[in-house]
């Protein structure tokens, strides 16, 4: 699986976002989140589930190798996190891990690692020429000059050997020293590092691939586990990016899906995003190609994909539910399309859009009062991808620009959206 994303979004209601190009939204591919910060986030400000991500099994994403990453200030290295032996500065193995000898061991002050997407492994040491720590910690100390010049052309090759890598810089104890020269700092803006570049002796995390642009890093993390130190936890291989063709969630129809913990939303809302189904193949009796997103069990919503290339939307309003079709609404394998959601239960109807145009509007008077109160009967995640409930139903395609708000879009916002992001894939 992969993940990316793209540039503007309407931000006005917006609860969810999955996009990982956009600065304003989540990095999904590189699951980059601490006890402080998540970079796959729901947006909103309540206390419902969604707010926090503490560990591996509330998120699923692809078949990542998780690593745990710190950049700590002097002393050098001595950051022992929750009592853990040995210390933590540098790359461990493991989702959050603080017990494990680490993998890769960094000091001052600028560290460089490169992880290569092709091969799903990292660099060997013998590309990286630093001073210390096999070659991965270039000391810039009082500027260096020889050390700055021994990275750059570090760098260069292993942007020619390997093309397809992620890299990851960290800045720890004398980090101010990073961008004393301006070919370095070049190149860590180049990477997605702030345009701003930190003044202060800085902990940092950056991780990003050469072409993102200033302020487009997968991850950028700074001083956010304490004044003197910066973590991550990230998944890789980050695939895609912003100047990537690979702008996607890209499910293989079998066993891939995303899960989030589940958060209130208000029953007026809009369900927004790109897809293109790779088949529309029978995969449940009765029509059935995929589950596209299923959340909840009573009361619950699930946008499903038909063999004809409709959609059909099942509703159930906490007591009883039932199945709607649209008529005019059809997709076909191989091509992009925009589709969006909306649910107004105080007028009962759900209109759906595809492409920016309204193309059907459905009647849900048969159904009662929206009753949802929270998480029930164990269905507390919302699922992209497959049905959350029962049977699995697999989705087979890519979907992107994923986007949840707690209130109707407008036919302008619904249209201005798909023109903002249609050329992206080709519409």
């Amino acid at each position: 699986m992969g993940a990316s994303g793209g540039p503007n979004i309407i931000s006005d209601g917006l609860v969810f976002a999955l996009d990982a190009a956009d600065p304003q939204t989540s990095k999904a591919g590189c699951m980059g989140f601490t006890s402080a910060e998540q970079l796959m986030k729901n947006l909103a400000t309540n206390s419902g589930k969604g707010d926090t991500i503490t560990s591996t099994s509330d998120l699923r994403l692809g078949n990542l190798a998780f690593y745990t990453i710190y950049s700590q200030t002097y002393p050098e290295g001595d950051h022992n996190p929750g009592g853990a032996s040995g210390t933590r500065d540098g790359i461990t193995p493991g989702f959050n891990n603080v017990t494990s000898s680490e993998l890769l061991d960094f000091s001052r002050d600028l560290n460089y690692a490169v992880w290569n997407n092709k091969t799903n492994g990292w660099v060997a040491d013998s590309y990286f020429n630093g001073e210390r720590k096999a070659g991965h910690c270039y000391d810039t100390y009082d500027g260096e000059p020889a050390q700055h010049a021994q990275f750059q052309s570090d760098y260069e090759a292993i942007v020619i050997a390997f093309p397809d890598a992620t890299h990851i810089v960290c800045g720890s104890h004398a980090a101010e020293n990073n961008d004393s020269d301006s070919d370095t700092l070049a190149i860590l803006k180049d990477l997605g590092g702030p345009s701003s570049w930190p003044t202060d002796r800085a902990e940092y995390i950056l991780i990003g691939k050469p072409g993102l642009g200033a302020g487009n890093a997968y991850v950028w993390q700074y001083q956010n586990d304490s004044s003197t130190r910066a973590h991550a936890n990230v998944g890789l291989p980050i695939l895609g990016g912003k100047n990537s063709g690979e702008n996607y969630l890209d499910f293989d129809g079998t066993d891939d899906y995303l899960s989030i913990p589940q958060f209130d939303f208000t029953s007026t809302h809009s369900l927004e995003w790109w897809f293109n189904t790779d088949n529309l193949t029978e995969k449940y009796s009765g029509g059935y190609a995929g589950h596209m997103l299923a959340w909840g069990y009573a009361p619950s919503e699930r946008i499903q994909l038909r063999t004809n290339g409709g959609i059909r939307i099942y509703i159930h309003d906490g007591s009883s539910g039932d199945n709607f079709d649209t008529s005019n609404f059809s997709v076909t394998a191989g091509n992009w399309t925009h589709i969006v959601v909306t649910f107004d239960w105080s007028s009962k109807r759900v209109n759906c859009y595809q492409n920016g145009v309204l193309k059907d509007t459905i009647d849900i008077s048969s159904l009662g009062s929206w009753n949802y109160t929270g998480a029930s009967n164990n269905y507390d995640y919302i699922d992209f991808g497959r049905n959350v409930s029962n049977n699995n139903i697999f989705y087979d395609g890519k979907l992107a620009c994923i986007r949840i708000y707690d209130k109707i879009l407008t036919d302008t916002q619904i249209k201005a959206s798909f023109n903002t992001h249609k050329r992206r894939f080709g519409v």
